[in-house]
């Protein structure tokens, strides 16, 4: 029997849960505050539609994250927006939940506010001090704590994806590509990230990353751009993963309503 989209109050948030999986409540629990802003996880498989959600939600929240992958791009944020008439910030890309943080994949989160504009605030909620100065390209991946540079076509490992973020200082993972290639990629970083950076190897060898980034600070400084394996080498999975992230069920591209 297929469960209705009803709301839950779980750890201090306001879940909307139907037949998918809800988050763990460590994860729930940590979700980042913001005044005014009121965290909605949807946890509904399909994704609820927009009507459905200003139905369940009217009159409950002043502004909400809603934590529901591409709701920004698909009419669901907007429309909730509208008419609710409170603003509403919300994901392009797939969401994802960490411990204390939020992150969109292959996108950013997007502010709306009834009859304006949307504005764009980045990846990453809370906002790392890096992140605005933060570039990428086609070798060059988002990750929640900086940047993936992986061989070409391959997924982001799971463990990536949960590495802790600096707020102090970006990290670069870096994979097993060519060390010329890694090298190329890196230096279109701005100036100022590339001394301030963490390298941290993955699949690849530590002394090979030491000496990538000696030469892309030129030898200025090279203290201060450190190389540290990534602790552990297998994807995350399992238990242990459903505490460290999660992703709404509703994490496909929806067509607007």
């Amino acid at each position: 029997m297929t469960v209705q989209p009803h709301l839950v109050e779980r750890a201090g948030v306001t879940v909307v849960l139907g037949d998918a999986p809800a988050p763990p409540d460590e994860l729930l629990a940590g979700l980042p505050g913001e005044p005014g802003f009121r965290p909605v996880v949807v946890a509904v498989h399909p994704g609820p539609s927009a009507e459905e959600l200003a139905r369940l939600l009217h009159g409950r929240v002043d502004g909400t994250r809603l934590i529901l992958s591409y709701a920004a791009v698909n009419g669901i944020a907007r429309t909730l927006a509208d008419r609710l008439r409170v603003p509403v910030v919300a994901p392009t890309g797939a969401a994802l939940m960490l411990p204390e943080r939020l992150f969109v994949q292959h996108g950013e989160w997007v502010r709306f506010r009834p009859g304006a504009e949307p504005v764009g605030e980045g990846a990453r909620f809370p906002a790392p001090r890096w992140q605005a100065a933060l570039r990428h390209g086609p070798a060059l991946t988002p990750i929640p704590a900086g940047l993936w540079l992986g061989p070409s076509g391959e997924a982001v490992p799971g463990d990536v994806l949960t590495l802790p973020v600096l707020d102090e200082r970006v990290t670069v993972v870096v994979g097993p590509v060519p060390p010329p290639e890694a090298r190329a990629a890196l230096r279109t970083l701005p100036w100022p990230l590339r001394h301030e950076m963490l390298l941290e190897p993955y699949g690849t060898d530590p002394g090979t990353v030491k000496d990538i980034g000696r030469r892309i600070t030129e030898g200025f400084l090279p203290t201060r751009t450190v190389t540290r394996p990534v602790p552990g080498a297998a994807p995350v999975a399992g238990p242990a993963a459903d505490k460290a992230l999660w992703r709404p069920a509703g994490a496909w591209r929806r067509t607007p309503s």
